[in-house]
């Protein structure tokens, strides 16, 4: 028995032979991989109740000022420094 094969159908036949096991291994071991669990948050964010300093520099202009961590830049700039300008 003999078998033939053209070049292009020899080259799409082994191109989709060693895909098929890469491709399966690479499924296993993205399923295998528990997900990172996040400690970043918790080792870099201060307390809730803890207030931070920041010292920002507006039109030339230094505040030094004391802010709780969920305070946003908007609301800083509306809300404590609308009057200093």
């Amino acid at each position: 028995m003999r078998l033939r094969f053209k070049r292009r159908r020899f080259g799409l036949l082994a191109i989709a032979s060693s895909l098929g096991p890469a491709l399966e291994s690479l499924v296993r071991k993205t399923q295998a991989q528990p997900k990172p669990q996040s400690n970043l948050q918790s080792a870099k964010s201060p307390a809730a109740n803890s207030v931070v300093d920041v010292k920002l520099q507006i039109n030339g202009v230094e505040h030094a000022l004391k802010i709780e961590p969920p305070v946003t830049l908007l609301d800083l700039l509306r809300e404590r420094l609308s009057h200093a300008t």
